[in-house]
């Protein structure tokens, strides 16, 4: 499963960021029961780009750092180590800001929100066609919506 993520650092010329990044995963690794050797847990980040932003004047005003975070299939409470290492991220000097943008979890939980909504939505243009079905039974059932020609048109001013 692979998460991309992107973290803005203030001056980050004197942290060995891909280090950080290694110690961070491997304690949430570990506070998790997942047990993975030093070499795998560093594999698990792959840095993708690092572009340094600068004022006019060409001092650095921060980093910003594409990784990505690949965890292995086998890891356990995987949703909870995503979590858990993104608030551990926020709380790491020089980090300041994190963006995810790729997480098949948070993919797979909102897919579900849709099926739930769907349903829902089903369920209210049943209930609101038999209603309109209802109260208008000798109109144009197409037109429901719109107002009849009779009736007083409300205008705004």
């Amino acid at each position: 499963m692979t998460i991309d993520l992107l973290i803005a650092c203030h001056d980050a010329s004197e942290t060995d960021i891909r280090q950080a990044l290694t110690e961070l995963l491997a304690g949430v690794l570990e506070d998790n029961q997942n047990e993975f050797d030093e070499d795998v847990v560093d594999g698990m980040i792959v840095l993708r780009h690092q572009r340094l932003s600068s004022d006019g004047s060409g001092t650095i005003k921060h980093t910003l750092i594409g990784f990505a975070l690949e965890l292995p299939e086998d890891t356990a409470a995987s949703e909870i180590v995503i979590t858990e290492f993104a608030h551990a991220l926020l709380e790491t000097p020089p980090i300041f800001h994190i963006s995810k943008f790729e997480d098949p979890l948070l993919r797979k939980y909102l897919a579900e929100r849709a099926v739930e909504i769907f349903a829902v939505e089903m369920k209210l243009r049943r209930v609101l066609s038999l209603i309109y079905l209802h109260a208008y039974q000798n109109e144009d059932p197409f037109n429901l919506l719109n107002q009849s020609q009779g009736e007083t048109r409300i205008g705004v001013g």
